[in-house]
């Protein structure tokens, strides 16, 4: 008798941090996670620097 696998997809939209070593056992599924990862700390990063540049300009609007 064969036995059945258990095939698991994770969906990119319920994607967590937890789920990584699982979801990057492929090469191409790796390449997706860390543009993922890179893809949210470039917009954290452009958050953040708005934030800096509106609180700068609302200082030299004050002076």
């Amino acid at each position: 008798m064969k036995t059945r696998e258990i095939h698991t997809f994770i969906s990119p939209f319920h994607f967590s941090a937890l789920e990584l070593p699982f979801y990057a056992q492929s090469p191409s599924h790796r390449e997706f996670a860390v543009k993922n990862f890179l893809f949210i700390v470039f917009i954290i990063l452009l958050r953040v620097k708005n934030k800096i540049f509106l609180c700068n300009s609302l200082q030299i609007k004050e002076e």
